[in-house]
């Protein structure tokens, strides 16, 4: 399922970058900044929802299309970050998180 993996790209993230927080508890909640939004995912139940730049909701539940924009957006810059934090430090590279990008939502 790719709610799955991007939950657990983002538990990666949030470790790696310091962006995010990881809530504790039984339902492995991860919230995270990506660009203009925050993503909101649970592991248990496996949700995921945007919150985008004017404050609105969108589960992604049933929205494929979303999912997979924002499953490749999360993975491009993993792999962008990956490659440049060995050359530039921390601060430089979690800037490719701040850039905005644009999802488009079925609800």
């Amino acid at each position: 399922m790719m709610e799955n993996k991007i939950h657990q790209i983002l538990k990666k993230l949030i470790v790696k970058t310091g962006i995010g927080e990881i809530e504790e508890g039984y339902a492995d909640d991860l919230n995270f900044n990506i660009g203009e939004y925050t993503i909101y995912s649970c592991g248990y139940y496996q949700q995921l929802m945007v919150n985008d730049e004017e404050g609105n909701d969108h589960e992604l539940d049933k929205d494929f299309g979303a999912v997979k924009m924002l499953c490749n957006e999360i993975e491009k810059r993993e792999k962008e970050f990956d490659g440049l934090i060995v050359e530039n430090g921390l601060n430089k590279v979690n800037k490719i998180f701040e850039k905005p990008f644009e999802i488009n939502f079925e609800n």
